[in-house]
């Protein structure tokens, strides 16, 4: 099963699926199993490159797989269907973010400090008690002073309160 966290990241299916013909070659897929692009075209009354162009809209969409084959006079391609399902959220999930996180290159910062509440954390919150926060924040001061003396490039994470 393919999970779709949005209709913006699944947009390129729904195109795809836009026109019935792709649909009915999802059909046969799915009821047939794999099939030889001629034999799509032979049982949809198709020419080859009708199907061939409606073939390629699938595939770019990621609904099918699509490998070629030796055949009777040169290659031919072989298509399968990708998923078996796929879910589309409708309802787009709230990003949040409570973090500001940053690369400091080495000489573009002069000096460093971190007061209480600094911002230590981890994704889910302020590591520690207050007491363990304020030591960390002294520990954190201390490492920056080690960068800038050392000229090192930082990685900081700061929580946004």
């Amino acid at each position: 099963m393919k999970h779709f966290q949005s209709m913006r990241e699944a947009e390129s299916v729904f195109k795809a699926l836009s026109a019935p013909m792709r649909i009915r070659i999802m059909e046969v897929l799915y009821e047939e199993g794999d099939k030889k692009l001629d034999d799509i075209a032979r049982e949809l009354e198709l020419t080859n490159s009708a199907v061939s162009m409606h073939i390629e809209k699938l595939q770019q969409a990621g609904l099918i797989d699509i490998r070629t084959v030796p055949g009777k006079r040169g290659n031919c391609k072989i298509c399968k269907p990708r998923y078996e399902s796929f879910m589309i959220d409708l309802k787009p999930k709230e990003e949040r973010r409570d973090y500001y996180e940053d690369d400091i290159p080495i000489g573009a910062y002069h000096e460093c400090e971190a007061n209480p509440t600094c911002g230590i954390a981890t994704l889910q919150g302020i590591i520690g008690p207050a007491a363990l926060v304020l030591l960390l924040c002294a520990a954190f001061f201390a490492l920056c002073q080690k960068i800038f003396a050392a000229r090192q490039s930082c990685r900081i994470c700061f929580l946004l309160l």
